[in-house]
Protein backbone atom coordinates (compact mmCIF):
# COMPACT_ATOMS: atom_id res chain seq x y z
CA UNK A 1 0.00 0.00 0.00
CA UNK A 2 2.74 2.29 0.44
CA UNK A 3 4.96 1.58 -2.32
CA UNK A 4 1.49 1.91 -3.99
CA UNK A 5 1.22 5.73 -3.15
CA UNK A 6 4.58 6.42 -3.23
CA UNK A 7 4.43 5.44 -6.71
CA UNK A 8 1.32 7.59 -7.34
CA UNK A 9 2.82 10.46 -5.58
CA UNK A 10 5.88 10.73 -7.86
CA UNK A 11 3.50 9.77 -11.18
CA UNK A 12 1.49 12.69 -10.48
CA UNK A 13 5.04 15.03 -9.40
CA UNK A 14 6.49 13.70 -12.95
CA UNK A 15 2.98 15.09 -14.89
CA UNK A 16 3.06 18.03 -12.91
CA UNK A 17 6.46 19.02 -14.25
CA UNK A 18 5.65 17.59 -17.57
CA UNK A 19 2.52 20.01 -17.73
CA UNK A 20 5.29 22.92 -16.33
CA UNK A 21 8.04 22.14 -18.89
CA UNK A 22 5.47 22.12 -21.75
CA UNK A 23 4.06 25.58 -20.63
CA UNK A 24 7.04 27.38 -20.40
CA UNK A 25 8.10 25.90 -23.92
CA UNK A 26 4.47 27.38 -25.08
CA UNK A 27 5.17 30.52 -23.52
CA UNK A 28 8.61 30.28 -25.50
CA UNK A 29 7.06 30.06 -28.66
CA UNK A 30 4.42 32.91 -27.98
CA UNK A 31 7.59 35.35 -27.52
CA UNK A 32 9.44 34.07 -30.66
CA UNK A 33 5.76 34.93 -32.81
CA UNK A 34 5.70 37.98 -31.04
CA UNK A 35 9.02 39.20 -31.90
CA UNK A 36 8.37 37.81 -35.33
CA UNK A 37 5.26 39.78 -35.28
CA UNK A 38 7.04 43.27 -34.29
CA UNK A 39 9.49 42.83 -36.92
CA UNK A 40 7.29 41.92 -39.79
CA UNK A 41 4.52 44.52 -38.27
CA UNK A 42 1.26 42.51 -39.14
CA UNK A 43 -1.52 43.93 -38.03
CA UNK A 44 -3.11 40.75 -36.62
CA UNK A 45 -3.30 40.06 -33.01
CA UNK A 46 -2.95 36.27 -31.53
CA UNK A 47 -6.32 36.91 -30.55
CA UNK A 48 -7.60 37.45 -34.11
CA UNK A 49 -5.05 34.17 -35.15
CA UNK A 50 -7.14 32.35 -32.40
CA UNK A 51 -10.51 33.38 -33.28
CA UNK A 52 -9.94 32.70 -36.97
CA UNK A 53 -8.48 28.86 -36.00
CA UNK A 54 -11.58 28.30 -34.11
CA UNK A 55 -13.98 29.75 -36.68
CA UNK A 56 -15.24 32.69 -34.29
CA UNK A 57 -15.92 36.26 -35.28
CA UNK A 58 -13.24 38.26 -34.59
CA UNK A 59 -14.73 41.46 -32.87
CA UNK A 60 -13.35 45.02 -33.02
CA UNK A 61 -12.51 44.65 -28.93
CA UNK A 62 -10.58 41.38 -29.80
CA UNK A 63 -8.47 43.37 -32.61
CA UNK A 64 -6.32 45.20 -29.89
CA UNK A 65 -6.36 41.96 -27.10
CA UNK A 66 -3.18 40.45 -26.90
CA UNK A 67 -3.39 37.09 -25.34
CA UNK A 68 -0.56 35.64 -22.81
CA UNK A 69 0.09 31.98 -23.55
CA UNK A 70 0.40 31.65 -19.63
CA UNK A 71 -1.33 34.81 -18.27
CA UNK A 72 -4.18 34.60 -21.19
CA UNK A 73 -5.98 38.00 -22.28
CA UNK A 74 -4.77 41.70 -21.15
CA UNK A 75 -7.75 42.77 -18.55
CA UNK A 76 -6.53 46.59 -18.60
CA UNK A 77 -3.16 48.00 -20.04
CA UNK A 78 -2.08 51.00 -17.57
CA UNK A 79 1.32 51.57 -19.55
CA UNK A 80 3.59 50.66 -16.00
CA UNK A 81 1.31 47.41 -15.64
CA UNK A 82 -1.47 45.42 -17.23
CA UNK A 83 -3.98 43.44 -15.33
CA UNK A 84 -4.67 39.23 -16.18
CA UNK A 85 -7.19 37.01 -14.60
CA UNK A 86 -4.86 33.92 -14.60
CA UNK A 87 -5.97 29.78 -13.44
CA UNK A 88 -4.12 28.59 -10.72
CA UNK A 89 -2.83 25.97 -12.79
CA UNK A 90 -0.80 28.70 -15.31
CA UNK A 91 0.21 30.80 -12.19
CA UNK A 92 1.52 27.98 -10.42
CA UNK A 93 4.41 27.46 -13.29
CA UNK A 94 5.99 31.19 -12.46
CA UNK A 95 9.02 31.09 -10.39
CA UNK A 96 9.72 33.04 -7.56
CA UNK A 97 11.52 36.14 -8.08
CA UNK A 98 15.04 35.94 -7.08
CA UNK A 99 15.34 38.50 -4.69
CA UNK A 100 12.22 37.34 -3.04
CA UNK A 101 11.80 36.05 0.69
CA UNK A 102 12.06 32.36 0.82
CA UNK A 103 8.95 30.34 -0.42
CA UNK A 104 7.78 28.17 2.56
CA UNK A 105 5.41 25.17 2.11
CA UNK A 106 4.11 25.51 6.15
CA UNK A 107 3.00 29.43 5.16
CA UNK A 108 1.04 27.98 2.21
CA UNK A 109 -0.77 25.19 4.30
CA UNK A 110 -2.00 27.47 6.80
CA UNK A 111 -2.99 30.39 4.52
CA UNK A 112 -5.04 27.29 1.88
CA UNK A 113 -6.73 25.78 5.42
CA UNK A 114 -7.77 29.28 6.28
CA UNK A 115 -8.82 30.15 2.86
CA UNK A 116 -10.55 26.76 2.83
CA UNK A 117 -12.80 27.80 6.23
CA UNK A 118 -13.59 30.96 4.97
CA UNK A 119 -13.81 30.65 0.36
CA UNK A 120 -16.36 33.13 0.04
CA UNK A 121 -14.14 36.19 1.44
CA UNK A 122 -12.18 35.06 -2.09
CA UNK A 123 -7.90 36.07 -1.45
CA UNK A 124 -6.59 39.33 -0.04
CA UNK A 125 -4.27 41.38 -2.57
CA UNK A 126 -3.42 40.74 -6.06
CA UNK A 127 -0.66 38.51 -6.99
CA UNK A 128 2.29 40.51 -8.62
CA UNK A 129 4.40 39.60 -11.61
CA UNK A 130 7.48 41.00 -12.91
CA UNK A 131 8.13 40.38 -16.66
CA UNK A 132 11.62 40.74 -18.45
CA UNK A 133 12.33 42.55 -21.28
CA UNK A 134 12.02 38.86 -22.95
CA UNK A 135 9.31 37.74 -21.58
CA UNK A 136 10.27 35.68 -18.71
CA UNK A 137 8.19 36.09 -15.73
CA UNK A 138 8.52 35.88 -11.97
CA UNK A 139 6.37 36.33 -8.63
CA UNK A 140 7.23 39.31 -6.94
CA UNK A 141 4.75 39.39 -4.22
CA UNK A 142 2.16 36.42 -3.42
CA UNK A 143 4.35 33.26 -3.51
CA UNK A 144 2.59 31.75 -0.39
CA UNK A 145 -0.78 33.09 -1.90
CA UNK A 146 0.33 30.91 -4.94
CA UNK A 147 1.02 28.40 -3.08
CA UNK A 148 -2.23 28.16 -1.12
CA UNK A 149 -3.91 28.04 -4.33
CA UNK A 150 -2.29 25.42 -5.72
CA UNK A 151 -3.17 23.22 -2.49
CA UNK A 152 -6.47 24.57 -2.56
CA UNK A 153 -6.97 23.33 -6.25
CA UNK A 154 -5.66 20.01 -5.43
CA UNK A 155 -8.07 19.71 -2.93
CA UNK A 156 -11.00 20.73 -4.65
CA UNK A 157 -11.96 22.97 -2.05
CA UNK A 158 -15.50 24.00 -2.97
CA UNK A 159 -16.65 27.90 -3.69
CA UNK A 160 -13.21 28.75 -4.02
CA UNK A 161 -12.27 29.92 -8.05
CA UNK A 162 -9.22 29.19 -8.72
CA UNK A 163 -9.33 29.80 -12.46
CA UNK A 164 -9.80 33.62 -11.95
CA UNK A 165 -6.90 35.11 -10.08
CA UNK A 166 -6.21 38.65 -10.68
CA UNK A 167 -2.56 39.35 -11.22
CA UNK A 168 -0.69 42.38 -12.12
CA UNK A 169 2.13 42.22 -14.17
CA UNK A 170 4.97 45.04 -14.02
CA UNK A 171 6.66 44.64 -17.27
CA UNK A 172 10.78 45.82 -17.45
CA UNK A 173 11.39 49.11 -18.84
CA UNK A 174 12.40 49.27 -22.31
CA UNK A 175 15.98 50.77 -22.03
CA UNK A 176 16.54 46.86 -21.14
CA UNK A 177 16.99 47.34 -16.94
CA UNK A 178 15.00 44.17 -15.63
Amino acid sequence: DITRMTEEAMRARIENEIEVQEKRMKHEQWLMQKQQMGTQQQKTTPAEVAKEKSGEKVTAADENMEVHPILGPVIADLGYKRLHLVTTKNLSTIKVWKKQRIYRHERAKVIASDKAKTPELGLPGVIMLHETTDGRLSIIDGQHRVGALTLLERSETPGFDVDKILVEVFPAPLDGKD
